[in-house]
């Protein structure tokens, strides 16, 4: 039975041109904002002897890693609240016929999301690792 409502899930989801284009569209807009903010960030070296230019190449790094780290949870969040109302006319449905239980239901939506939602940072690298302008 789980098995069967994760197929359904997956397929329901791949149909669903909505929350398909809610995650290629978060992915592009953050892709593009941070290749424009963080742009050849790998090009400039620390230079110990000149204290401000190391602080702020350290502090350039430090924004871009910090934006990264809370972008892939506040994205995530974002996607699985737009696609929730896609699925909760599904859920209903089913629910009163007796298929599966509430818990069955959004322990199946959160692996089948998740496993959509981890395209996300494979997206976004691919994008945004070219223009960092990496030496190494």
């Amino acid at each position: 039975m789980f098995q069967e409502m994760l197929t359904r899930i997956t397929l329901f989801t791949l149909r669903s041109p909505q929350i398909m284009f809610n995650l290629v569209g978060i992915s592009t807009f953050v892709s593009c904002l941070l290749s424009a903010l963080f742009s050849k960030i790998g090009q400039h070296e620390i230079d110990f002897f000149n204290p401000g230019l190391t602080q702020k190449i350290i502090k350039n790094w430090i924004g871009f890693s910090a934006y990264l780290v809370i972008d892939s949870f506040a994205s995530g969040m974002f996607a699985n609240l737009l696609s929730n109302k896609e699925f909760i006319h599904v859920f209903k449905r089913e629910f009163k016929s007796g298929l599966y239980t509430p818990s069955m239901y959004y322990f199946a939506t959160w692996i089948i999301k998740l496993t959509f939602l981890s395209f996300y940072p494979v997206l976004l690298f691919s994008f945004v690792f070219s223009f960092l302008d990496l030496k190494d």
